[in-house]
């Protein structure tokens, strides 16, 4: 089995549960791979007599993803691995929470390819 590198292009560290339990812990990233968002206004919403600005976001280019190099796996957002779908792109798989609710791991990957 050849051996694989895991690089994590986000900005948050990650703690990635693999399939026996144990846990790979990937460092954030300074310069992260990210969608070029492309915000349209829309018209505000009203609640409570007070107005919230609403937009619309499209995303476009990914920006500051390498080209793919054989034995290394990129870690990205959803966004990215979704627009790219690249074999060797892949988010945060199903994540785990704690008895509060919030975000202390994932369960694997997910792959968009």
């Amino acid at each position: 089995m050849n051996a694989i590198v895991f690089r994590n292009l986000t900005p948050h560290p990650l703690a990635v549960m693999a399939e026996d339990g144990t846990i790979l812990h990937l460092a954030k990233c300074s310069k992260p791979a990210r969608c070029v968002n492309t915000p349209q206004a829309l018209p505000s919403l009203s609640y409570d007599g007070k107005g919230y600005r609403l937009s619309k976001s499209s995303f476009g280019a990914v920006e500051e993803l390498p080209v793919a190099v054989s034995g290394i796996v990129l870690v990205t957002s959803a966004i990215v691995a979704d627009m790219v779908k690249r074999p060797d792109v892949v988010s945060p798989g199903d994540l785990i929470r704690d008895s509060e609710g919030r975000v202390i791991g994932c369960n694997g990957f997910a792959s968009y390819a």
